[in-house]
């Protein structure tokens, strides 16, 4: 299993907002950006009328 959208900012480069999906996984990296890029994730999520979830929810032990 693997991200379908990685939303970090790196530097200069903040990627393209995505429509999301539902069963899309969205990638954050703990770093300077994250408040940021996390409410830029849960805006697209809001947006798609989708409700976030952790991953460790829906991945069998």
């Amino acid at each position: 299993m693997t991200w379908t959208y990685d939303m970090t900012t790196w530097g200069q480069w903040t990627p393209p907002t995505p429509s999301l999906k539902a069963g899309d996984i969205v990638l954050l990296h703990f770093n300077e950006t994250v408040t940021q890029d996390l409410e830029r994730a849960l805006d697209a999520a809001e947006a798609a009328g989708l409700t976030p979830a952790p991953l460790r929810d829906y991945v069998p032990e």
